[in-house]
C-alpha cells in the first residue's frame, strides 16, 4: 500500500498558542501538498516522512523506546563530557530548574516595578499625555522584543543541550546561506577538512551543529545589542527630561531615533532577517500556499505579541509624520482593534488552508478556538472603549476561550494529561528528564492565561492606573508563557517524528 503524509499545522490559545498536524492517508499523487512515497529495490514503497508532520492525530502504536531517544538526543548535542539527556539517565536537571527560577523571579520583580515605580510615582493627570504615551509605547515595544529575543535564545540552547531537531523542524537549512567571514562553516570546506578522518553522517551531523551554533549566535549577538540600546535609551531619557510636580518634559525626538536604532539593529542580522520575512510572506500568502511548519509557528508567536503592535505602530507613525502626536493618536483608535485582531484572522486562515488541504476535521476546532479569541477581543473593546454593558459578556467569553485553549496547549500541543502513561497524567516518552517541569508548566500556563484578569478589575490587585502602564505587566506574562510554552511544543514534534521515523523502519 503506498503511503502519503501530510502536514496540517495548526495552534493554539487565547492569543493563538497551539500546532496540531497530521499524518493522512492519500492516493492522490498529483497532489503537491503531499510527500509521495518513493519505491524501493523489491518493488514496495516506503514514504517518504516530512519534518513538519505533527502529532495531534498521530497514533503512537508503541511507546519511543529510550534506546532510541538518547541516541537521538546524542546525535544532536555537542555535550561532551557524557551527561546526554535521556529516558532514565541521572541528567543534570539544573537548566529546566533554572528556567522555574526564572518564572518565580522575573514577574515579581516586573510587578514591582509597574506597581510602585510607574503606577505609584506618575501621577494621572501626566500618565494620561500624549507625550507619556509615546513613551510608554517606545519603551513597552522595546522591553517587549528584548524579552522575546531572551526567551528565544533560551529556547535554542535547551533545545540544542537535549538533542532536539530544530533545525529540521523548521527546515533552517533553507536560511542557512554562509557569507565570506563564515567559509570555516560550509560543508565542501568541512568535507575538505575532514575528508579522510570522518564519515560523511558524522559530517552531515558535524554541519547541522554548526547551524544550530550559528542560530545561537545571532540571536545572541542581536540580544547584547538591543540590550546595550535599551540601556543607552534609559540614560538618555534620565539625562534629557525635565520633571517637575506636575509635568514630565520628554526628548521625543531623541527617544524616537534610539528606537529606531534599535529595530534597525534585528534587520541588519543577515539571519534573523531572512527568517523573518520568509516567515511573514508566508503567512501572507497563506490562501496561495501550504503552511509551513515555521510560518504557522512564527505566527503563534505574534499572537501573543498583540499588544507589541500597538506600540510599534505607533512609534513608527511618531516617526513617520515628523513628530505629529495627535495624527498618531486619532489612527490609534481604528488600528488598534484591526492589530489585535489581524494575528487571529491569519490564524484562522492557516487552519481553514489546512483543513483544505488535508480535510483533518480538527483544524475546524482549532480555528474555532481563534475565532472565540476574536469574540473575546470584540467584547473586550466594546467594554474598554464604549460601555460597562459589554463586561459580562467579555468576562464569559474570556473564561470560556481561556479553558479551551489550556486544554488545547496541555492535550494538542504538549501531548500531556495521559492517564494511562507511567508518568502520572504526562506522557511515555519525555525528553526533558525532570518531572517537575512539565507539571509546573501546566500549573503555571494555567496561571498565566488567566493574566487577563488583572485588566478586567485592577483595582482588586490594588493596581490604580491606565491600562497601558499594566500592559508593560500583562505583556512580559504572556511571553514569558510563549517562551515555555515553545519548550514542549517542540518537544513534543521531535518525538512525534523519531516515533515516525522508527515505525517505518
Amino acid at each position: 500500500m503506498e503511503i502519503h503524509t501530510s502536514i496540517a499545522n495548526e495552534a493554539n490559545g487565547v492569543d493563538g498558542s497551539d500546532i496540531h498536524h497530521r499524518l493522512g492517508i492519500d492516493t492522490h499523487d498529483n497532489d503537491d501538498i503531499y510527500n509521495n512515497s518513493s519505491t524501493t529495490s523489491n518493488g514496495g514503497s516506503t514514504p517518504h516522512i516530512r519534518q513538519d508532520v505533527s502529532p495531534s492525530l498521530i497514533p503512537i502504536q508503541q511507546p519511543l523506546s529510550p534506546l532510541l531517544l538518547s541516541t537521538t538526543a546524542a546525535k544532536h548535542n555537542n555535550n561532551t563530557n557524557g551527561s546526554l539527556i535521556a529516558i532514565g539517565c541521572g541528567a543534570n536537571k539544573n537548566l529546566l530548574r533554572r528556567w522555574i527560577l526564572f518564572n518565580c523571579v522575573l514577574l515579581p520583580i516586573i510587578f514591582y516595578v509597574v506597581h510602585h515605580y510607574l503606577l505609584g510615582n506618575i501621577p494621572t493627570q501626566i500618565s494620561k499625555s500624549h507625550d507619556f504615551e509615546l513613551v510608554l509605547h517606545i519603551y513597552r515595544s522595546m522591553w517587549s522584543i528584548l524579552l522575546l529575543f531572551a526567551l528565544t535564545l533560551m529556547n535554542l540552547l535547551v533545545w540544542k543541550y537535549y538533542g532536539i531537531d530544530y533545525i529540521s523542524i523548521f527546515k533552517l537549512q533553507d536560511y542557512f546561506q554562509e557569507d565570506e567571514h563564515h567559509n570555516h562553516f560550509q560543508i565542501n570546506q568541512f568535507e575538505k577538512e575532514h575528508k579522510h578522518q570522518q564519515t560523511q553522517q558524522h559530517q552531515q551531523q558535524q554541519q547541522q551543529q554548526q547551524q544550530k551554533d550559528i542560530f545561537i549566535e545571532a540571536f545572541s549577538k542581536t540580544l547584547f545589542y538591543l540590550f546595550f540600546i535599551l540601556i543607552a535609551t534609559i540614560l538618555f531619557d534620565e539625562q534629557t527630561k525635565t520633571v517637575t510636580k506636575t509635568t514630565h518634559q520628554f526628548n521625543l525626538t531623541g527617544l524616537s531615533i534610539l528606537w529606531l536604532i534599535f529595530f534597525s539593529i534585528i534587520l541588519y542580522n543577515k539571519i534573523i532577517r531572512k527568517l523573518l520575512v520568509s516567515s511573514i510572506s508566508g503567512i501572507l500568502k497563506t490562501p496561495f500556499k501550504s503552511v509551513s511548519f515555521l510560518s504557522f509557528w512564527v505566527a503563534d508567536q505574534i499572537t501573543s505579541l498583540s499588544l507589541f503592535l500597538k506600540d510599534f505602530s505607533f512609534s513608527l507613525c511618531f516617526i513617520i509624520s515628523f513628530n505629529n502626536l495627535e495624527v498618531c493618536v486619532y489612527q490609534s483608535h481604528w488600528l488598534t482593534p484591526l492589530l489585535f485582531s489581524t494575528p487571529f484572522i491569519f490564524r484562522i486562515c492557516q487552519c481553514l488552508k489546512i483543513y483544505y488541504d488535508t480535510r483533518n476535521t480538527t483544524q475546524l476546532y482549532n480555528a474555532f478556538k481563534y475565532l472565540l479569541s476574536l469574540i473575546v477581543l470584540f467584547f473586550s473593546i466594546m467594554y474598554h472603549y464604549y460601555s460597562i454593558y459589554y463586561r459580562p459578556y467579555w468576562i464569559c467569553f474570556a473564561i470560556t476561550s481561556t479553558f479551551y485553549s489550556y486544554i488545547w496547549d496541555i492535550k494538542k500541543d504538549w501531548g500531556l494529561l495521559d492517564r494511562k502513561s507511567k508518568n502520572y497524567l504526562l506522557r511515555d516518552n519525555l525528553i526533558y528528564n525532570d518531572k517537575y517541569f512539565y507539571y509546573f508548566a501546566m500549573i503555571s500556563n494555567l496561571i498565566m492565561r488567566f493574566s487577563w484578569v488583572v485588566a478586567a478589575d485592577p483595582e482588586i490587585f490594588g493596581l490604580h492606573s491606565t491600562l497601558d502602564i499594566l500592559g508593560i505587566f500583562l505583556i512580559s506574562i504572556e511571553i514569558i508563557r510563549r517562551g515555555q510554552w515553545n519548550f514542549l511544543r517542540l518537544e513534543y514534534q521531535h518525538i512525534v517524528e523519531q516515533s515516525i521515523d522508527y515505525h517505518t523502519v
